[in-house]
């Protein structure tokens, strides 16, 4: 029987395991080098949210609001974008109102959309509105 062990020509590895990651990480590559980027650069809308909100896939915020993160551009992300919560175009404001620390997420969350949605009263000029009047009883 002819010995094997010094033949270039064997196919034998050494270490399969490792041959077969090697070979199964230059797949990797080359499928997914044409593939493009199927991420978002999102920031926090303010500095309460930055604080309690992440993506179900685990990815925070970083510690200043300016920070952006990579979230994945899924529905979860565009929900997200679609009510105001994170941003797309750049680091929103800065904390406006501090959220209090001992609610619980949920409540924070809920603290901070309340926060965010609240419009300051409008300026009608230095005019006074009326409250409408019902008409005068028929005789």
């Amino acid at each position: 029987m002819a010995d094997t062990r010094n033949d270039p020509k064997s196919t034998e590895v050494e270490n399969p395991r490792k041959a077969r990651l090697e070979n199964e990480q230059r797949l990797r590559l080359v499928r997914d080098e044409g593939k493009p980027k199927n991420t978002v650069t999102v920031y926090a809308a303010n500095g309460s949210i930055r604080r309690v909100i992440r993506h179900p896939s685990g990815v925070k915020f970083g510690k200043s609001i300016s920070e952006g993160v990579e979230w994945p551009n899924d529905s979860f992300t565009q929900r997200r974008l679609a009510e105001g919560s994170v941003r797309a175009d750049g680091p929103g404001p800065e904390e406006v109102n501090e959220i209090d620390p001992s609610l619980n997420v949920h409540q924070q969350l809920e603290a901070a959309y309340r926060t965010k949605t609240q419009e300051a009263p409008k300026d009608n000029g230095g005019k006074t509105t009326k409250p409408p009047q019902s008409p005068p009883p028929a005789a």
